[in-house]
């Protein structure tokens, strides 16, 4: 009686023939590893970019540049982290860009992959808002809405003063994006990318656009300190 096997009909002969010399026990092995990773799922990717890191995770310290509307702005920080997915996710990372040291530093944005559609090739990232209807991906930009820095009196000839002072106190707007997409690339110690996404701005009354590009290198492991508050 045959002794039945998982393998297909066609890998089954070509396994068989190889293991019949110890020599070639080898070549089998190789065979049957070639053909279970063939696939690109989601942990051959987190290998490649993961490979060789000593610790779980990778860390890079960003500098973003960009603009909200026509607003624009120059040498915001955040802190980008890159880790293998949790056990139930679909993506091929969990990617995290936050704030930094302030999560809600102005300019700054936060995304975290499990809040969207992630595309992950070789060295490159790219994901895409989810939407939702029930609630708002947790996927969000800082900038000082104008409206926080509008006169609340008549106007001075110390505007000016008056101006800068309210642009160090007041704290930045949250929007929460509708639409997004991010793309990152990682080549071992450096990183790059791009982000864009629009949301309601509550204080505006409007939406607003945060389009940015962002690079840095990698760092020891950090985290973000809570929020600035008045």
């Amino acid at each position: 009686m045959k002794k039945k096997t998982g393998l297909s009909p066609d890998a089954a002969p070509v396994l068989q023939g190889l293991c019949r010399t110890g020599k070639n026990r080898f070549a089998a092995v190789l065979f049957f590893w070639l053909t279970l990773l063939s696939g690109t799922g989601p942990l051959c990717h987190a290998q490649d970019l993961l490979w060789g890191t000593e610790h779980t995770s990778r860390h890079y310290i960003i500098v973003i540049s960009g603009q909200v509307n026509k607003e624009k702005f120059h040498g915001a920080k955040g802190l980008l982290t890159l880790s293998p997915p949790s056990p139930l996710s679909l993506n091929a990372y969990l990617l995290i860009i936050e704030g930094f040291p302030k999560r809600n530093s102005r300019n700054s944005f936060f995304w975290n992959s499990e809040d969207s559609f992630m595309n992950a090739f070789s060295n490159e990232i790219v994901c895409d808002l989810k939407r939702a209807y029930a609630k708002f991906p947790d996927i969000h930009f800082f900038y000082l809405s104008p409206a926080l820095l509008k006169s609340k009196g008549m106007y001075t000839h110390r505007e000016k003063e008056r101006k800068q002072l309210a642009e160090k106190t007041a704290l930045p707007t949250k929007v929460f994006a509708a639409s997004g997409r991010l793309r990152v690339t990682i080549n071992a110690d450096e990183v790059s990318g791009t982000v864009m996404m629009k949301g309601y701005d509550p204080i505006e009354r409007g939406y607003a656009e945060y389009v940015a590009g962002f690079h840095g290198r990698m760092t020891v492991p950090l985290e973000s300190s809570k929020e600035l508050k008045k």
